[in-house]
């Protein structure tokens, strides 16, 4: 049952203490790892790798669990054409992570988010291409906790009821190109900057039907100015605004705020 399974379906970790135990140049493709739904510990991830280096995690099929895959302070991670469905957490997991990416994978339900990109200090350099998440129930993309240079390219986000496509909280210089924003009607904003100092490009692709805006910008951090927000040659339809900001605690919005319709 659901609550005996209390580890990974797979579990592949380094050492940041001891350089001989490496893992490097590895190679996990073509697998299907299947979890219970909905289990009730935490460590019943489909994959963990931690403390891995170059490697490659393409092809897979990852069902259930609390995370389909957990990328755990690694660096020079390539997940690639996987397929993820019916995670508690997240589908895809980069946390403390560096100059790693996500290519064409594809979510198709989440009771969290699509990927989640966290970690007790952050991640640097995390590259999003080509990816197409729905069926979430939080964002399809959530960055969280002083992530760096996050870049989404090319991908296809549905965003379900009440949410927002990305959701970026505590995040720093961020760039959003070619796009596909889809809210339905019932989602509330393509991208949701939460306490960030701004830095935020979004370039190409479109943003169709949310109920609030293309971008929101809430700060709640005293003293907080979030500038440098811009958005070009993005097609909008069935979006009242292109920006909507709530300023509380003696917060700011820059002069370099650049978000029309």
């Amino acid at each position: 049952p659901a609550s005996a399974i209390n580890e990974s379906g797979v579990a592949i970790r380094g050492s940041s203490n001891n350089p001989s135990i490496i893992t490097s140049g590895w190679s996990i493709i073509g697998n299907v790892i299947k979890m219970p739904y909905r289990p009730s510990n935490w460590n019943a991830e489909g994959m963990e790798v931690r403390y891995m280096t170059n490697s490659t995690i393409s092809v897979n099929t990852f069902t259930n669990g609390s995370i389909g895959c957990s990328i755990v302070r690694c660096s020079g991670i390539t997940a690639s054409w996987n397929q993820f469905s019916g995670s508690i957490e997240e589908g895809l997991e980069f946390a403390d992570s560096k100059s790693c990416s996500s290519k064409n994978n594809t979510i198709t339900s989440s009771g969290g988010v699509g990927i989640l990109v966290d970690g007790s200090s952050g991640c640097n350099g995390i590259t999003l291409t080509g990816d197409k998440i729905s069926g979430t129930v939080e964002e399809c993309i959530h960055a969280y906790n002083n992530t760096y240079n996050l870049v989404v390219n090319g991908a296809t986000l549905t965003a379900s009821a009440n949410t927002k496509a990305i959701n970026l909280q505590s995040t720093n210089q961020v760039k959003i190109q070619n796009v596909t924003f889809k809210g339905n009607g019932v989602a509330a904003a393509a991208i949701m900057l939460d306490n960030c100092p701004g830095n935020l490009a979004m370039t190409g692709g479109s943003a169709s039907n949310f109920k609030q805006a293309v971008i929101c910008i809430y700060n709640s951090k005293q003293g907080m100015t979030t500038n440098n927000v811009t958005m070009s040659g993005v097609t909008i339809s069935g979006v009242p605004k292109g920006l909507l900001s709530v300023l509380e605690y003696g917060t700011y919005l820059g002069a370099n705020i650049l978000v029309k319709l």
